[in-house]
């Protein structure tokens, strides 16, 4: 892409409407020489072009790092990131977008991020549920496991649920994504690229939900 600095650009995500190209980057914001930071910038497309990158206002760049973004139905952007104020060394937090202008992160609180390292987060489009690694859990099977919450119907988040042995191994499991028409999870395990179907998704809600049901009788 045209577009690359020589800097460190990668992490490219689209927009759910395919009108932007969101990526990290330690160019500076001159794009003339390498930061000694990582910042989250984005390009436009106009037809079959791109414009220049613009990088996200400095509330919406508030920490120095975001491993990795991904994005729900309302351009809220989704990071996993260190800073004092957190649960744990890795936490997973939130950008809003409110009349097209980035907020400062928000951290998804308790029920997401613990003492141990959240990260790679991927959020459903519809925010209904939220996959990313986790290391150190009592239900890990290996080091980094991959775990998904499901949102409730009172919009609280469910515990995490392990994927299981189909999915995670002795050792890492990292940046989950979902194709675009929800059919297929793709997935890092060491230095190769993994895929399944979502149906592991849908039987895993199918299992949290019939518990969560049961418990309330």
């Amino acid at each position: 892409m045209d577009f690359n600095s020589g800097f460190g650009d990668g992490e490219p995500v689209f927009s759910k409407k395919n009108n932007k190209l969101f990526f990290l980057s330690r160019r500076t914001l001159g794009g003339k020489s390498k930061s000694d930071r990582e910042r989250i910038w984005y390009v436009k497309r106009f037809n079959n072009t791109w414009s220049k990158p613009i990088c996200l206002n400095n509330n919406a760049n508030l920490y120095p790092m975001h491993w990795t973004i991904s994005m729900d139905n309302e351009d809220a952007i989704y990071f996993s990131s260190t800073h004092a104020s957190g649960y744990g060394k890795h936490d997973i937090y939130k950008i809003k977008t409110i009349n097209g202008t980035y907020q400062k992160p928000q951290n998804l609180g308790p029920s997401i991020n613990s003492e141990l390292i959240e990260n790679t987060p991927y959020i459903a489009p519809d925010q209904s549920y939220l996959i990313c690694s986790i290391l150190g859990h009592p239900e890990s099977i290996g080091m980094k496991d991959l775990f998904i919450f499901f949102k409730k119907l009172d919009g609280n988040w469910s515990k995490p649920v392990n994927f299981g042995k189909d999915i995670n191994t002795p050792g890492n499991e990292l940046c989950p994504i979902v194709t675009p028409d929800g059919k297929y999870m793709f997935y890092i395990r060491g230095s190769d690229i993994y895929w399944v179907s979502t149906n592991i998704i849908r039987d895993l809600k199918k299992k949290v939900f019939k518990e969560n049901y049961k418990q309330k009788k």
